[in-house]
């Protein structure tokens, strides 16, 4: 696929990454999937699975072009952030032979909300700190803003990854054309790397991977095996702060299945599990003065009146944009890192499945952009990257 992705397209879909990456060892407020950013293994599928149609997609529609907010055709921005990704971070992006039977509520969409929205300020300086929930927002950001300035790995634009010890690469750094700074953190180690680069002007916070997630994939490499994803949470059973009604192992042996919590009692056991670790409290004493965001996982509802983190920022909750643009990842394993994570192409687009009430359980990762062999469409993460984006202003 990459030999056929090469022969189409010489110089093209630049990948997204970082112009600046650092590797630590894991520390107990370690976050982040590491797979999420050690880019694809695409396998070479003969048949009609996912890498077979992602070839038609990619022919479907002449050279690929950067996205450009220079537009309000959402079939073209998305065309233009899917060509930017893909050979990066192949899982954030979905295909499927009809995105309208696939993810209806995406095709049927009447998002009128000006595309331009997203443009990042010339003079901002964001630093993220989470795991691939938030790097999903972060590359969607950068993508959709003209991607990353500056040469790195194979003479692509904007990617320079290195290895100093075992793990990927967790720091990340994006110039935006205008000259706008994006970083990606991991955890605690790298944000003090990062806040010694640059002068930020927002800080976006997300509860990251424990002790337990990183200790599970290091002991499964260890062993051959699969990462048991029960072993990858605390003795309350949460990882990322999340409860145990979410996530990988969320089903027993008694049938007893996922769940998203009631509004009322979900968000507030999450603030409760913060409070506790003390990560959130730890990153807003590491950014000083900078304003900070925290970035709720769309796996919780909104309640009716959620707290306010300390300093009175309101969180910026993703549930209601994650649900109304129902489309999650159906991930498309092709590999194994030597640490124990796994590495992945372009997902199948898929809705999420749904709780006994009906409505969505989104516990899963879900789609930058969706695309058929017709036309691509801008998938729910754009939009929260937008509210992010609209946040930001208002705070700044």
């Amino acid at each position: 696929m990459r030999r056929t992705l090469r022969r189409a397209w010489p110089a093209a879909c630049a990948l997204l990454s970082a112009q600046l990456a650092l590797s630590v060892p894991p520390t107990q407020l370690y976050g982040g999937d590491r797979s999420s950013i050690t880019g694809p293994t695409v396998d070479h599928d003969d048949g009609g699975g996912v890498n077979s149609l992602l070839a038609k997609t990619l022919h479907s529609g002449g050279a690929p072009t950067r996205a450009s907010l220079g537009t309000d055709n959402q079939t073209q921005l998305a065309r233009g952030i899917f060509d930017y990704i893909v050979g990066t971070a192949d899982q954030f992006l979905c295909t499927a032979p009809s995105v309208e039977r696939a993810c209806p509520a995406i095709a049927a969409t009447s998002e009128t909300r000006s595309a331009s929205e997203l443009a990042v300020p010339a003079d901002a300086r964001w630093l993220f700190e989470g795991p691939s929930y938030i790097t999903e927002i972060f590359l969607a950001l950068a993508a959709i803003n003209g991607g990353c300035t500056g040469e790195g790995l194979r003479n692509r634009p904007g990617v320079r990854r290195r290895k100093l010890q075992k793990w990927p690469a967790v720091y990340s750094v994006c110039t935006l054309p205008n000259g706008a700074v994006l970083a990606h953190s991991g955890g605690e180690a790298t944000t003090t790397a990062a806040i010694e680069s640059e002068e930020w002007t927002h800080a976006f916070f997300m509860n990251g991977h424990g002790a337990e997630y990183d200790a599970e994939h290091a002991a499964a490499a260890q062993e051959g095996r699969d990462p048991d994803p029960a072993r990858m949470r605390d003795a309350e059973g949460r990882d990322m702060c999340l409860p145990a009604s979410l996530g990988a192992s969320c089903c027993d042996s008694g049938g007893s299945c996922c769940s998203t919590p009631a509004r009322d009692v979900g968000f507030a056991e999450y603030m409760e599990c913060d409070a506790t670790m003390g990560s959130g409290e730890r990153f807003r004493r590491q950014m000083g003065s900078v304003k900070v965001t925290r970035v709720v996982p769309w796996h919780l509802r909104r309640p009716e009146e959620p707290a306010r983190d300390k300093g009175g920022s309101v969180p910026l909750f993703t549930d209601q944009r994650v649900a109304d643009l129902d489309c999650k990842t159906e991930l498309q394993v092709t590999g194994a890192t030597g640490d124990g994570f796994k590495t992945y192409g372009v997902s199948r687009a898929a809705v999420n499945p749904k709780n006994a009430d009906g409505t969505p359980l989104l516990a899963y990762h879900q789609c930058i952009v969706v695309c058929d062999p017709g036309a691509c469409h801008l998938g729910s993460i754009v939009w929260v990257a937008h509210d992010l984006v609209l946040r930001a202003r208002k705070t700044e």
